[in-house]
């Protein structure tokens, strides 16, 4: 919830109408959960690896121009 609500802000202080700064924030962190999962499933390790991931995919989406 906090870093979904930091993406949120991040959007909405860059321009983003509010609408348009929740769903890209919820599109961005709902792959990003995605990617975390499937590397934690592939690892077989648990949740926090899955929350290390999670910013590992957060960074790799990034960098792969989605934002």
């Amino acid at each position: 919830g906090c870093m979904l609500s930091a993406l949120c802000a991040l959007f909405a202080g860059a321009g983003c109408t509010p609408r348009d700064a929740a769903l890209t924030a919820g599109k961005i962190w709902k792959r990003s959960a995605y990617l975390a999962g499937v590397r934690a499933d592939r690892a077989e390790e648990g949740i926090g690896s899955f929350h290390r991931y999670l910013f590992d995919a957060l960074e790799q989406i990034c960098r792969e121009g989605w934002i």
